[in-house]
């Protein structure tokens, strides 16, 4: 080795490899042995140094880049300064040239050119730029989608680094925030002094020391009028001001007063307007609508029974509560205990009753009250919540009902059961179907492979392979022959042979053989079929009114019905003539005698004959009350009357008529207010929507 060593000026050992040194053309140039004294990166580097695992840091003529251990080049020596820190970075790795910073990846690729002041790392997709102190996003291929025209973009969603959250991102220009969407367009202008991330939809917004919510199309929800505002949970919302909490639902409305202390609690949940729960070293309480504590915080979870609104005069509440050793129980708001011994668990109600358990099994059933109205004799492992006060119940995977009291109707003998429909359930018992009805009795029996639940009268069987139509005596009014069979209505059935569909009707009469691909219901008699892709309409007696050439149709509407061909919209009648050409991109049926169509990306309003009442001239339109209709130009609304002629001019961000007399409501700067015919103001645009809706109910 000591050979090897005078051969250089410098020898230094770095544990796995050796760096060294010799002089060329008067300059000291670097290079690395291996751990054999093999040269692995020949002397011609001026620096060298250890970048991460599998990379060095090199130096040539002034320029630094990147090479391997084995001395491939990643990132030529073109660069005045690499970042140390960065190094590969989520695969990237700062540098600057001329002063100014890029980012490359592993592979030497500029990903974002060097022509910004500081660039940042990629995170899901973005990454942030500065350009004379001013901040934007540019993405993965290099293409700049926020423009650097802001001092701060935030990217610190708690336990997550990114820089769009839910499609948004906050930007902060002249000190103030907004939000900018993932095409850099800034859909809420910077005006709040802070904006909250958007959860379902919505977003805190401070101002002046004020806080209130707003929604993604930057209208309030609550106004600037609490200290503090919080998101919004199954409909209501926790606000506070001067130290102590109420509750308000989304309309902004007061449902819990002022009386909860704001410091001494970590989470308030709304349960009706006089009971709230509360939170206090991650156990749950429930305080009154006086402030007062009823319930201490000493249970895991705790939920209301009953309905969440109740008549103002009841004041007393039933809860039932999970304690720490995790069983269930139900108290009253005095803390007592209603129910005579604890559950596993208790699961949720349908139809004012709850199952409550031991171990696996289902014990019985309890009321809103608390009250176990139901218990089981027989262990029951499993139940379904069925409509018509009926509740179906497994033991040894077999199933059975019981009546609204806990009474046995049917014993647990069947392999299924659905729910009671039309005074019937069907149920299922070695392989075979048929129908109970609310007494247990066994109506229809148990001989069919499969069956569907009754509908107007009738339900669609299957023996033998095929199906067939009983009534409610288990007679087949259509024998079971068809490779298919569903009610279409009290009169008419649709049947399947040979992959085709026909029409049937109650007396058996073959209306319309089986030669459709797919048949609807009737609807102001007629019944839209279709064949070979293609579709047209058919009166009961079978009859093809309309032919089968429209790509797509809708149901007859005033006499009209919409249909499509060649991607355009027409109407026809119930003649089957087609009174109105297909030349719409888009139409809408018939309402009062007058239709919305759409024509060169522009709606307007056409009568039964065709004719025009509006041409089409506006971006959207909206049915409005009575003679009154919404419209949209520029991006902004007006009213017109139904003959056409201009009510108020398209200069609001939202409009609706709200009385037959000439009331509108208008939205400007994200409020409410409303006006009349003439523009004059009649409540000033300072309310939500919501807001207005409860000055008008009061």
């Amino acid at each position: 080795m000591d050979d090897i060593k005078n051969n250089y000026c410098d020898f230094i050992d770095r544990s796995d490899y050796y760096l060294v040194s010799v002089i060329q053309d008067s300059k000291k140039v670097w290079g690395i042995l291996d751990r054999f004294l093999e040269e692995i990166i020949p002397c011609q580097y001026e620096e060298i140094e250890s970048y991460d695992y599998d990379h060095f840091k090199v130096k040539k003529e002034g320029l630094c880049g990147i090479i391997d251990r084995w001395g491939g080049i990643h990132i030529p020596c073109q660069y005045d300064e690499i970042d140390e820190y960065s190094a590969f970075d989520n695969g990237y790795v700062r540098v600057k040239k001329d002063n100014l910073c890029g980012l490359i990846n592993k592979f030497g690729k500029e990903v974002i050119p060097c022509k910004y002041d500081n660039v940042g790392t990629f995170f899901f997709n973005y990454c942030e730029v500065e350009k004379d102190d001013l901040w934007g996003l540019v993405n993965k291929q290099g293409i700049e989608v926020v423009p650097c025209k802001y001092e701060e973009i935030d990217c610190d969603y708690g336990n997550k680094i990114m820089f769009f959250y839910n499609g948004y991102a906050r930007v902060r220009r002249n000190g103030l925030w907004g939000v900018v969407n993932e095409q850099g367009e800034e859909t809420i202008a910077c005006q709040y002094d802070i904006i909250g991330t958007f959860n379902d939809g919505y977003a805190i917004v401070s101002k002046n020391g004020l806080e209130g919510l707003i929604n993604e199309n930057n209208e309030f929800i609550i106004p600037f009028r609490y200290e503090h505002v919080g998101y919004f949970n199954d409909g209501y919302a926790c606000v506070s001001n001067g130290g102590t909490c109420g509750i308000i639902n989304k309309s902004g409305a007061v449902v819990f007063p002022f009386v909860i202390p704001r410091r001494y609690y970590e989470k308030i949940r709304y349960m009706n307007h006089i009971f709230v729960k509360v939170m206090q070293d991650g156990e749950w309480g429930v305080l009154n609508n006086k402030g007062k504590s009823v319930i201490p915080c000493e249970y895991l979870d705790i939920q209301l029974l009953g309905p969440k609104f109740i008549k103002e005069e009841l004041t007393n509440g039933i809860f039932k509560v999970q304690n720490r050793y995790n069983e269930w129980c139900v108290i009253n708001d005095s803390n007592e205990k209603l129910s005579w011994r604890d559950y596993c668990e208790i699961g949720e109600f349908h139809n004012g009753l709850a199952p409550f358990y031991f171990y696996e099994s289902v014990g019985g059933f309890i009321n809103e009250k608390g009250e176990e109205v139901i218990r089981c004799h027989e262990e029951y492992d499993n139940y379904k919540p069925c409509v018509e006060d009926f509740i179906a119940v497994r033991n040894k995977k077999r199933w059975g009902f019981l009546d609204k009291w806990g009474y046995e109707i049917t014993p647990c003998q069947y392999n299924n059961v659905c729910s009671f429909c039309e005074g019937y359930a069907a149920v299922s018992k070695d392989g075979l179907c048929g129908y109970i009805d609310t007494e247990g009795n066994e109506i229809i029996p148990c001989i069919y492979e499969e069956c569907n639940s009754f509908e107007d009268g009738f339900a669609s069987v299957k023996k033998n392979g095929l199906w067939g139509i009983i009534d409610k005596q288990g007679k087949e009014v259509i024998p079971c022959i068809y490779e298919g069979c569903s009610v279409l209505d009290e009169n008419y059935f649709s049947i399947e042979k040979s992959g085709l569909i026909g029409l049937i009707n109650k007396n058996g009469e073959e209306v319309v053989s089986c030669k459709y691909d797919l048949l609807w219901p009737f609807f102001e008699g007629f019944a839209k079929f279709s064949k070979d892709g293609l579709c047209g309409f058919i009166d009961e007696n079978g009859k093809e009114i309309v032919p089968c050439h429209y790509n797509e149709c809708c149901p007859f509407q005033e006499g009209y019905a919409l249909v499509m061909k060649d991607d355009l919209w027409g109407y026809v009648n119930k003649e089957g003539k087609e009174i109105i050409p297909c030349q719409y991109e888009s139409a809408e049926d018939f309402y009062r005698g007058r239709a919305f169509v759409k024509k060169n990306g522009l709606w307007g309003i056409i009568q039964p004959t065709g004719q025009q009442i509006v041409t089409c001239k506006y971006e959207d339109l909206g049915i409005g009350l009575d003679n009154f209709i919404e419209v949209k130009s520029n991006g902004l609304w007006g009213i017109i009357n139904e003959k056409g002629k201009k009510v108020l001019p398209c200069k609001y961000e939202g409009c609706s008529p709200c009385s037959k007399e000439g009331r509108f409501r208008i939205r400007e700067n994200g409020l409410w207010g409303e006006i009349n015919e003439k523009g004059e103001t009649i409540i000033p645009c300072k309310y939500t929507i919501w807001e207005l809706n409860e000055m008008k109910d009061n």
